[in-house]
Formats: C-alpha cells, sequence, structure tokens
C-alpha cells in the first residue's frame, strides 16, 4: 500500500465524525487558515519505516501528523479547552476504527498525543492547534509489494 492510501483512509476516518466533514478535515491542504472555520484537522505525512516480522512478512510503520486547529482569541486557557474538545473526537473516530476502517493490510491505527501543553501556531496568527501522531501498522508480504 502506498502512503497516498494510509492518509486517505486515515481522512475518511476522521470525516466520519460530523464536526470533520471534508470542508474541515484535509490532507495537508495550507489553505484551510484562511476559511474562518470553527475547527478544521490536517493529515499530513510524518514518515515510515519497515521491520521484519517473520520471513515473509515485513511490519510498514507509517507515521502520520494529524494537526487540530480552532481561533485563537488570546485566552490560553479557553483555546486549551476547545483544541482538547476537537482532538478528542478525533481520538474517538480513530478508536472505533483500529484497522481505519477495514483498510486492506492495515493492522493497526494508533493516535498518541504529544505534550498537552504544547500548541501549533501557524504564521497567519489566527489559529492554534494540537498535533497527534498516528502510527499506521501495515502487514506487507514483499514478495507481493510492487
Amino acid at each position: 500500500m502506498s502512503y497516498t492510501t494510509v492518509e486517505t483512509a486515515t481522512v475518511a476516518v476522521i470525516r466520519k465524525h460530523a464536526d470533520f466533514d471534508a470542508d474541515h478535515c484535509k490532507a495537508a491542504d495550507g489553505k484551510m487558515f484562511g476559511k474562518g472555520l470553527a475547527r478544521f484537522c490536517l493529515v499530513s505525512y510524518n514518515s515510515d519505516r519497515t521491520q521484519e516480522l517473520t520471513i515473509r512478512i515485513e511490519l510498514r510503520i507509517w507515521l502520520l501528523n494529524i494537526d487540530v486547529f480552532v481561533p485563537w482569541h488570546g485566552d490560553l486557557a479557553e483555546l486549551e479547552q476547545r483544541v482538547d474538545a476537537e482532538v478528542q473526537k478525533v481520538k474517538d473516530m480513530i478508536a472505533k476504527y483500529p484497522r481505519l476502517d477495514a483498510t486492506a493490510g492495515v493492522t493497526k491505527a494508533i493516535l498518541a498525543t504529544g505534550n498537552p501543553k504544547d500548541v501549533l501556531q501557524v504564521a497567519k496568527g489566527t489559529y492554534r492547534g494540537k498535533r497527534s501522531i498516528l502510527e499506521v501498522q501495515e502487514a506487507v508480504d514483499p514478495a507481493r509489494a510492487e
């Protein structure tokens, strides 16, 4: 499977939550910052690695950044509450679909949130957010991989 397949499946699962429909969750779309949305989620590539499971099967591990943003109104405590609520929605959807809605080859998807006090800031300054890392594990038969 390719990164694009993993990314598409991740976005599709997050969009299953009503607050993160097609307008509010996209794959690394910087245009989201100028749309005046109450919340949005960006999914982007972080890294990947492969390790041998057996002589015939490899485990490919894809890491994706999942950045959730809300408008910044100047109050840090209020911001943390709002962004935490939005991050929880994403966590809940990934937990409901731990194989990314039965995407072929995916054995597990695990969402890890970093330091809860770390806040993402964007250059335009109107949004703040938090980053989580999604680890997607895929069983691969190297002889069949293209």
